[in-house]
C-alpha cells in the first residue's frame, strides 16, 4: 500500500494517517498501548508478558526497530536545572519549551528537522549545534527504488552500511539553505560545559532556556531474556526473527518505504517446508 501522493518526504501526521489506513484496510488485528514487558522461551515456546497477562506463540517476530532509548552525553547532567531538557524521541512541538534561545544539539535529520520545526514556529532564537552530516541529492523516484533493490548485507553495500552506521545520515527533506532561511544559526559541535551552560570553545552562545538533544538512539532490548538479545540474527536453536533494523538487507530496511521487501523475504523463509536460523 504505497504512501500517497508523490511527496517522499511525508509529515508526521501523514505518516501517522497512512499507518491507521493501512491496519483498517487489511483489518490488522493491532494492539494498540501494549508493551511488552518481557519475551522469554519456556517448554520450547516463546511467552511474552503483556500487561499482567501472558501470551505464548511458537515463532516471534522482532520489529520494534532500533531507534528506541535516547544516546544522551553524561555533560547534560552539569547543566543547571533550570534549563529545559528533551530528547528527540520527547519532542512533539515548540509548544513544550520555555520562553527564550533554544539549543539543539546533534545536526543529523532529527537535529534539522526540530530546529527548523521551532525556528518557522517563530518567537525564539534557534541554534544548531553538530557536525555536518552532508545531505543526499536531490534526484527523482528512482533513487528511493533504488534504496529498496541495492543490498547492504553483502559485497560493497556491506561495507558502506558499516561506515554508515553510528555516523548519522545525511540530511534528507531539510536542507542547509532552509535552515538559514529560518534563521538558524548553525555551529559545530558542543565542547563543554561552563557556568551551568553549554559552551564552544572559542565562539559567543546565548545561554539557552532549552535544550533538545539529538544525538543518537540506540535499540532497547531490555525487555528480551538473555539469551534472546542477538539482533544481528538468531541465536539457534531459536525461531525469533529481527525485521526493521539499519541497513539490515538494504538501505531502506528501516523505512516504512522500505520494509515491505524484507517482511516478504522474511514471510517466505517463515512459510517455506523447511523452518531454520537465519539472517535477513
Amino acid at each position: 500500500m504505497p504512501m500517497p501522493g508523490a511527496d517522499r518526504h511525508p509529515s508526521k501526521g501523514e505518516a501517522a494517517d497512512h499507518l491507521e489506513r493501512y491496519a483498517d484496510k487489511f483489518r490488522l488485528p493491532a494492539h494498540l498501548d501494549s508493551p511488552v514487558a518481557r519475551l522469554s522461551r519456556d517448554s520450547g515456546t516463546y511467552v511474552a508478558t503483556i500487561r499482567g497477562r501472558r501470551v505464548q506463540a511458537r515463532r516471534v517476530v522482532v520489529a520494534t526497530g532500533a531507534h528506541r532509548r535516547p544516546v544522551i552525553p553524561r555533560s547534560a547532567g552539569d547543566l543547571d536545572r533550570d534549563i529545559v531538557q528533551l530528547s528527540s524521541t520527547d519532542y512533539r512541538s515548540p509548544a513544550q519549551l520555555p520562553d527564550g534561545p533554544v539549543l539543539i544539539v546533534g545536526a543529523a535529520n532529527s537535529g534539522a528537522e526540530i530546529a527548523l520545526d521551532i525556528a518557522q514556529a517563530g518567537g525564539r532564537a534557534v541554534t544548531l549545534a553538530g557536525r555536518d552530516v552532508g545531505r543526499l541529492p536531490k534526484v527523482g523516484p528512482w533513487f528511493f527504488s533504488a534504496m529498496r533493490h541495492v543490498r547492504t548485507d553483502v559485497g560493497p553495500g556491506r561495507r558502506l552500511a558499516l561506515h554508515m552506521a553510528g555516523r548519522g545520515d545525511p540530511l534528507g527533506r531539510v536542507r542547509p539553505a532552509d535552515l538559514a532561511a529560518a534563521g538558524v544559526r548553525w555551529v559545530g559541535r558542543i565542547d563543554g560545559v561552563v557556568d551551568g551552560a553549554p559552551s564552544r570553545t572559542g565562539e559567543y552562545m546565548d545561554r539557552p532556556t532549552s535544550v533538545v538533544w539529538c544525538t543518537g538512539l540506540r535499540p532497547d532490548l531490555g525487555w528480551l531474556a538473555d539469551d534472546l538479545s542477538d539482533p544481528v540474527g538468531v541465536v539457534p536453536p531459536s525461531e525469533i526473527l529481527w525485521i526493521g533494523w539499519p541497513y539490515q538487507r538494504t538501505a531502506a530496511s528501516h523505512l516504512m518505504g522500505g520494509v515491505g521487501r524484507d517482511a516478504a523475504a522474511l514471510v517466505a523463509r517463515m512459510t517455506s517446508r523447511r523452518v531454520r536460523a537465519w539472517s535477513l
